[in-house]
Order: C-alpha cells, then sequence, then structure tokens
C-alpha cells in the first residue's frame, strides 16, 4: 500500500523544515485544497502542530476513507528537510497516463485537449503539465473554483481554462475541434451523440466510465442504465460515429466498481 505523508502545519513553517516527500495542505485551507489530496487507497499519515486539534483533523480526514489513516504532531525525532517533493500526491486517471505518450507520438506532441466533466481539474493539469492547453467544462461552479486554485498551484493555469456550462444542455465548443477529448466518469446519453463529433478527425477520444454491475455494490451508484453502459455498449456506439478502438480494457476501482476505459481515433 502506497503511503503519503501531508504536512498541515501553515506554509513558513513547512519551508523552514518538513518530513522529506510531504506535501503541504496548510490546516486553515483544507477545504479548499481538498481535491489536491492523494486517492483513497494510500495510507496517509498527517503532520500537525501543537494549535491543530488532532481529534477535528481525524474527524474531517476521515470523511475520505482512505486505506488508512495515522494523524500525528512533528515529533523532535523527526529528520527534516526543506526540499520540496517532485510530482503531486494524487495520480490522473490512469488510463489517461497510460495512453498519453502514444497520442502525443501520433499528434506530433502536445497541443488542444477538451475535458468534459473536468470536475477538479486534475486531468486538465495533468496534461497541461506535459504542454497541451486544456479547455475543461463542468456544471458544478464549487469545483471548477478549486480546479483553478490547483492549477495555479501547481503553475499551469497559463495553459488551462475553465468554463461553467450546463452539459446536459449544451457544449461550448465548435465540432471537429480538440485535437484529444478526454471523458472520466461522465455520461449523458442524450448528448454523446454531440459530444462524440467534438474531437477533429483524426484526434483521439480518452473515455473512462462507470459499467453494468455498480448497482450491485455496496456503494450502489450509479443505479440505473442513465449512469453507466453496458458491456461492449460504448464500442459499438463509438462504431457508429466514426471511431477506430484502439484499446479496451475493463479495471474495478478499490470500491468493487467495475469501469471501461477506451481509447480510440476518430476516422471519419
Amino acid at each position: 500500500m502506497k503511503r503519503v505523508v501531508i504536512d498541515l502545519r501553515p506554509k513558513e513553517s513547512y519551508a523552514e523544515g518538513h518530513i522529506e516527500g510531504a506535501f503541504n495542505f496548510p490546516w486553515e485551507s483544507i477545504r479548499a485544497d481538498a481535491c489536491g489530496l492523494p486517492p483513497r487507497d494510500v495510507a496517509l499519515i498527517a503532520i500537525c502542530d501543537g494549535q491543530i486539534d488532532l481529534d477535528i483533523v481525524e474527524a474531517y480526514l476521515n470523511r475520505f476513507h482512505f486505506a488508512s489513516l495515522e494523524v500525528r504532531r512533528l515529533s523532535k525525532n523527526d529528520e527534516l528537510v526543506c526540499e520540496l517533493p517532485k510530482g503531486t500526491c494524487w495520480s490522473p486517471n490512469p488510463f489517461l497516463s497510460e495512453v498519453i505518450t502514444e497520442i502525443e507520438m501520433k499528434n506530433g506532441g502536445p497541443s488542444f485537449a477538451l475535458d468534459v466533466g473536468s470536475g477538479t481539474g486534475r486531468d486538465m493539469i495533468y496534461l497541461a503539465s506535459r504542454g497541451w492547453s486544456v479547455v475543461g467544462i463542468e456544471n458544478r461552479l464549487r469545483l471548477i473554483e478549486q480546479g483553478v486554485a490547483l492549477s495555479k498551484k501547481h503553475k499551469v493555469d497559463c495553459r488551462t481554462l475553465y468554463i461553467h456550462c450546463e452539459l446536459k444542455k449544451f457544449f461550448p465548443v465548435k465540432f471537429e475541434g480538440p485535437d484529444l477529448l478526454h471523458v472520466c466518469r461522465f455520461l449523458h446519453r442524450s448528448s454523446l451523440e454531440m459530444l462524440l463529433k467534438l474531437p477533429r478527425r483524426g484526434g483521439f477520444l480518452v473515455y473512462s466510465h462507470f459499467l453494468d454491475g455498480c448497482q450491485k455494490t455496496e456503494v450502489g451508484h450509479p443505479s440505473s442504465i442513465d449512469g453507466f453502459f453496458l458491456r461492449g455498449e460504448l464500442r459499438q456506439i463509438l462504431f457508429g460515429a466514426g471511431y477506430t478502438v484502439i484499446i479496451e480494457r475493463e479495471t474495478t476501482l478499490p470500491d468493487k466498481r467495475p469501469l471501461v476505459h477506451i481509447f480510440a481515433q476518430r476516422t471519419r
């Protein structure tokens, strides 16, 4: 199990010295920065100073259901460094990170990507860090605000643009625009046909979404055909929309919900 350390002390205290590899999430802004926390399947260690109530911290972080959680104060025995950790403590869509190098090779390098249902923008930031210009479309303003802050934190705000709109009504991007369309855990069947027309001919699609069977897990959702694909359904839809499927894969989340991942190219 991966171990991740976060340091909840103020930025000034963190800069003076922190446990090697620890990521700084000042407690006073933790709610605004929560979108940058690590995935739920990690062993999380939260480091606090004497000003923070450990019980309150534990109660808050337990809401995220990490695989394990340890909340403690910084000890005199802890070895401290000033060097910042590399990368991020969160991860983008694993399937996107798996296929992005091939996409860039086929595309001639990073260019323009559209992320539909972008949430807090983690996948946008990942693409922007590789040199892509990324537009994210999201209907929840709170998530957009978190994404904007996260983009600034990772210094890619010059290559990311967030658009707030009702995704189930329209897409504010002209057809045949992006070189890459990324969709992760978003499905609105009535607008799916229009969505698949957005990439240019020769452009690429990376789509990850829930499969039938989620309703039988402890989580229980999505619970209807409106929220998940049947097995083989997305492949057939893409074939009819003029796509060639390059990779199709099924995985399972730690909470047992099944996902389908498809990497495809629009060929007509």
